[in-house]
């Protein structure tokens, strides 16, 4: 136990390179999920099972509007700034070992950017972003990060083990929305009006596959709970709620 919490101690460090004053802990969201809180060593890793794979799936539908709620933030007493940043983590696998590379930096937020300690954001994939394995100098083992990390306490973090299923592609072709085509609640389909062929892929927010197959003028989505989702296809995505 000893060893897991020292491994952790060193990847926060490895992540996180300013040293100022301590800063106090605070929460975050994605996507209206689960909220996991920086000061618990045992959420600092979003729900990760260390199994080898990310538990947080995003391809080209649904990582272009990844929601941070960043709450619990004292503003007054915290640091200066908190970064959301993606990364390449080696997770003690040679040569990274708990170090990071192909580092972005999606986003910085202020202290003045938190009303009553509470912010949103909104980040992307960058843009052409591999599957893990598929990336240069790939090692197994080595996963991707998005990481929310205050700006001076190593301690102070929030990462998101991510599986990428596809390469990402965030350009205008790919976020095409499907003009006319539209869920009937009513028949409890969705209705594509365009002339498309092809498979589908119907995600949920989290960017889990839920449904596919292939496209025909209708396609029933009797077998899906009540939410928000995403239907995919060559020609453009729907966001449709049932």
């Amino acid at each position: 136990m000893k060893k897991i919490t020292l491994l952790l101690m060193v990847f926060g460090l490895m992540l996180s390179t300013k040293t100022l004053n301590a800063q106090t802990h605070f929460t975050v969201t994605m996507n209206n999920g689960t909220t996991y809180n920086s000061g618990v060593s045992g959420e600092r890793f979003a729900g990760y099972p260390w199994g080898g794979v990310g538990n947080h799936v995003f391809n080209s539908s649904n990582s272009g509007s990844i929601s941070l709620v960043i709450d619990s933030y004292d503003e007054a007493t915290s640091g200066p700034e908190i970064y959301v940043r993606f990364s390449r983590v080696g997770f003690g696998n040679a040569p990274l070992g708990w170090g990071s590379d192909n580092s972005t930096d999606l986003k910085t937020i202020a202290s003045s950017d938190f009303t009553n300690g509470s912010a949103t954001v909104t980040v992307s994939i960058p843009d052409g972003t591999l599957p893990v394995a598929e990336t240069t100098d790939y090692v197994n083992g080595y996963l991707w990060v998005l990481q929310v990390v205050g700006d001076n306490d190593p301690e102070a973090y929030v990462n998101y083990v991510v599986d990428i299923e596809e390469k990402i592609v965030l350009s205008t072709k790919s976020y095409n929305k499907l003009e006319s085509s539209f869920y009937n609640p009513s028949k409890d389909v969705i209705v594509l009006t365009s002339n498309i062929e092809g498979e589908y892929n119907i995600y949920d927010l989290t960017g889990r596959s839920i449904l596919k197959g292939k496209i025909t003028n209708e396609i029933l989505t009797s077998s899906l709970r009540s939410g928000v989702y995403i239907l995919k296809t060559d020609k453009g995505i729907l966001k449709f709620a049932k």
